[in-house]
């Protein structure tokens, strides 16, 4: 569940589904307790991705939201990367944390697209 920020409510941006689905994502990476250079770059690339869906979900026009929305899935892609490599070194990743990725990159797309 999300908390709200410091100023006691969550914000208009709460309403996008992708930007929940990132912080919620975001939650989950901190969870996994990962270590060094993988849990550092995971957590700045699921960082990125919330924060971007934020900005742009502030912005007005479509050019500067499709950008930012754009960014967001790039990191939303580089999370699942990541995933994929915690894997690989043998850490058990939750099937409910990949799926959480794959959501997020789905929504963001759909972002993306709508601002085309």
């Amino acid at each position: 569940m999300a908390q709200a920020h410091r100023s006691g409510h969550a914000g208009a941006v709460c309403r996008l589904d992708g930007y929940r689905l990132a912080v919620e994502f975001d939650a989950a990476v901190v969870a996994l307790g990962l270590k060094g250079d993988l849990r550092d770059q995971l957590s700045r690339a699921s960082a990125s991705g919330a924060l971007n869906l934020a900005e742009g979900y502030g912005r007005i026009s479509r050019k500067d939201k499709r950008r930012c929305y754009a960014i967001a899935l790039g990191s939303a892609r580089e999370c699942d990367a990541a995933l994929e490599l915690a894997c690989g070194r043998g850490v058990v990743v939750p099937v409910e944390v990949v799926n959480g990725i794959a959501r997020v990159v789905r929504v963001v797309e759909g972002l993306v697209k709508a601002m085309s």
